[in-house]
């Protein structure tokens, strides 16, 4: 079926839509992927929440989807866009191919679209609402731009433990992925999991031997009401952050983020920490 993607800044580009979906118009911040492999990952990150993932490779799907490889229990994504991801699947281990994997879901798959040059308008613009539709005209609203509380929706609500390693690891649940988790316990630590906003007090109750602020959705501003709280973790206790962990952490130690077509850029100037 012909559809549209529509972009804030005025941009139009046609595809065919390869799902089923019953959504007749799906709306999102936009952003691209670069890989050449690991599309299953990135539809199942939590990072990812909500967004419409556009990626560059062009051919998308040809291993379909496993079993084992899921960042989460379920994909996060809003919609993906491919320039081809309707081709058979061979990989050993797939059970679904791209297609059937996101109708399972619900999610739209628009095809035969000209990524390079809508990767070229989010260089350019910056990061822009999106809208997926099959609807011949439509004008995109200026969103948040991914300033939803998204944190809230895949955080953990208890705390949860994992592994019986020797060294303890305290993971705030910012919308972590399951390879992080995976990497953890194969290093033999026992990782405590815990909700996003979980007081210092709290933290050191749970006597861990370092902390981890994991990866996450949104832009880290949007949870500055945390950072004195994050402040006192990380100066506490050996901490490390990945991607969102990483940002809230220079914004606790009076570093700056900014919001770019890519990811969040951190500037951290040598005399603010």
């Amino acid at each position: 079926m012909k559809s549209y993607l529509y972009l804030e800044n005025g941009s139009v580009f046609e595809g065919e839509l390869l799902t089923k979906s019953t959504e007749k118009t799906i709306t999102g911040e936009i952003v691209f992927f670069t890989g050449m492999t690991g599309y299953q990952e990135v539809l199942t990150d939590p990072s990812y929440k909500d967004q419409i993932v556009i990626f560059t490779y062009p051919l998308i799907g040809n291993y379909g989807i496993n079993e084992h490889d899921f960042e989460s229990k379920k994909p996060h994504v809003a919609g993906v866009i491919v320039y081809e991801g309707n081709m058979s699947h061979s990989h050993y281990q797939a059970k679904y191919s791209l297609g059937e994997y996101l109708d399972k879901w619900n999610i739209p798959l628009l095809s035969h679209v000209d990524t390079r040059a809508v990767v070229k308008n989010i260089r350019q613009e910056g990061s822009m609402q999106a809208v997926i539709t099959a609807e011949e005209k439509y004008t995109v609203v200026p969103g948040l731009n991914g300033l939803s509380p998204h944190v809230a929706e895949v955080s953990t609500k208890v705390v949860q433990s994992f592994g019986e390693g020797d060294k303890h690891v305290v993971m705030m649940d910012f919308g972590y992925k399951k390879s992080i988790l995976d990497s953890l316990v194969e290093q033999g630590c026992r990782v405590s999991v815990v909700p996003f906003d979980t007081e210092f007090e709290q933290i050191k109750d749970l006597k861990p031997d370092g902390i981890l602020l994991s990866n996450g959705p949104g832009d880290p501003k949007q949870l500055e009401y945390l950072l004195g709280n994050i402040k006192k973790i990380i100066t506490n206790f050996p901490t490390m952050g990945i991607c969102l962990g990483h940002q809230l952490t220079a914004l606790a130690l009076g570093g700056n983020t900014k919001k770019c077509c890519l990811d969040i850029a951190v500037q951290i100037s040598p005399w603010s920490i």
